[in-house]
């Protein structure tokens, strides 16, 4: 994929030059369909995020250039939820700590296995969330999560690390898993 990008780039700049065309600056802020921030909390869920395909095979190989790829193939459901006020209910998978052993930043999936013991979510299958007052660990735990949500495609190079969505945490809720009724006719 990475071959296929150069080459589009290779043959976008001999065009560029065979038509005279000045490239201005691009900026390093990628756009983003905005709507006007709303007051409450919108309920949103990860099906909604996720119902799309990425238009990168293997994200953890992009370049912050082919992110901007990603944004633009978001779907507007997605994109219009810029700079809302979101709660969404998942799993939290820790990722830093503060003195006091409290959660400070975590990524935030709808699957609780999405670390170590299940499958590896979709770069639009998770959220890396970030919040100023520090939170039990509550990894087993099914929360509600509320905040600001942000489409902002990052690449941490320090860890190897892709993200798309991001949240600004204002309160984390724990919820109760419901148990399934047992079906009358089944004996265990």
């Amino acid at each position: 994929m990475k071959n296929v990008l150069s080459l589009f780039l290779v043959l976008f700049i001999i065009a560029c030059e065979q038509n005279e065309i000045q490239q201005e600056a691009v900026e390093t802020a990628i756009p983003v369909k905005t709507v006007p921030a709303k007051s409450e909390a919108v309920s949103v869920d990860f099906k909604t995020l996720s119902n799309f395909e990425l238009p990168i095979a293997d994200p953890t190989m992009a370049d912050q250039d082919d992110l901007k790829f990603i944004v633009d193939a978001l779907p507007v459901t997605v994109s219009t939820l810029q700079n809302q006020q979101i709660k969404i209910k998942g799993f939290m998978v820790p990722l830093k700590f503060n003195k006091e052993e409290k959660i400070i930043s975590f990524m935030f999936t709808a699957d609780q296995g999405a670390c170590c013991q299940g499958k590896i979510p979709a770069l639009n299958e998770v959220i890396y969330c970030s919040t100023e007052k520090a939170y039990p660990d509550l990894r087993d735990t099914y929360i509600e999560v509320s905040g600001k949500f942000l489409i902002k495609p990052e690449l941490d190079k320090s860890n190897d690390s892709v993200s798309l969505y991001t949240m600004e945490i204002d309160s984390i809720k724990e919820l109760q898993l419901k148990t399934p009724a047992k079906d009358p006719g089944l004996s265990f």
